[in-house]
């Protein structure tokens, strides 16, 4: 598959063979070939290895040193792509045949941009669509520092349907092995380094959501993820830009935690980690309402938490 275009497909896999055909398949049916296909096998226990056999002559099949995690194993990937762009495409979602070329047409126009992305379908366990994405709040061309605003309170795309500068995702480390929240951590990241750019037209096909009780395994560590966000991606960030412009962001990011924890007390209830959580929020809210970011006090956020630990 080899033609010469500037863009590898990344394909991690573990235990996902019963949808791994249908992936390398749609690669496979693309109108613009990719520059090369690697799919990394992270020992998957079920039949993936054996369907991979039959793709060889198509793809580069690897296999890590050893079982990873999620982000080391997205890494392990990334560094063996020798091209300009990468796209990842996991083994249990597949493309439309126009993918590489909605992609390669947006990066031929805006040489200069560092991420570009398409809309998608969600599917269900069984491939049946059950809504369409597109961003349609978030504008076509992004440029620094616009972008990082929006990716701070703006729609979460996932990793089907966007390529990435390889050369400028490598400078800021690939993703970040601290971080669940794989996607939305290196578009922050990836904010400073170029405009990301868009298009409405649906070009993949992404499984959300299908295994039984995924969101209530989630919620906790989406939870931390967002307190080292908080941390480690925008206070330090913060102080370049006016407290004016960063009103809105901050407190929509502070509404998305709020509900992010109402959610976790629907699952689980006052539990000890929620009265951590409590204490991490209330020290956010703090923080961001002391230095000027935020209007509302922490009390205004606290308060509508349930449960004996809400209050100050």
């Amino acid at each position: 598959m080899d033609s010469g275009l500037a863009l590898t497909i990344l394909v991690p896999c573990y235990n996902q063979g019963a949808y791994l055909r249908q992936c390398l398949d749609s690669i496979a049916a693309q109108s613009l070939k990719p520059f090369r296909v690697i799919v990394s096998d992270n020992y998957s226990t079920d039949d993936s290895s054996i369907i991979l056999d039959s793709y060889r002559e198509h793809v580069t099949a690897v296999r890590p040193d050893k079982f990873l995690p999620a982000t080391e194993h997205f890494n392990f990937l990334l560094s063996l792509a020798s091209s300009p762009w990468g796209t990842f495409l996991c083994a249990d979602d597949w493309m439309k045949p126009n993918y590489i070329d909605v992609l390669a047409r947006l990066i031929a126009k805006y040489p200069e941009a560092c991420l570009v992305r398409g809309g998608w379908h969600c599917v269900d366990i069984d491939g049946k669509i059950t809504s369409t994405r597109r961003l349609l709040s978030v504008p076509r061309y992004s440029p620094p520092p616009v972008n990082f605003f929006e990716t701070i309170v703006g729609p979460k795309s996932p990793m089907i349907g966007w390529a990435v500068n390889l050369k400028k995702f490598r400078e800021i480390g690939f993703f970040d092995p601290k971080a669940d929240l794989l996607d939305w951590t290196a578009m922050i990241a990836l904010s400073g380094e170029g405009a990301f750019v868009s298009t409405h037209k649906p070009i993949a096909y992404y499984r959300l959501n299908y295994r039984p009780g995924i969101q209530e395994q989630r919620i906790r560590k989406q939870l931390d993820d967002c307190f080292y966000i908080a941390d480690n991606y925008l206070l330090p960030r913060f102080s370049h830009y006016s407290k004016k412009r960063l009103a809105r962001p901050a407190l929509l990011f502070v509404k998305k935690i709020l509900s992010m924890m109402l959610q976790y007390h629907h699952f689980y209830g006052s539990d000890d980690y929620y009265a951590i959580a409590i204490q991490k929020m209330r020290r956010l809210s703090e923080s961001l309402h002391e230095d000027g970011y935020i209007r509302l006090a922490p009390k205004e956020f606290l308060d509508q938490l349930p449960g004996e630990y809400s209050g100050v």
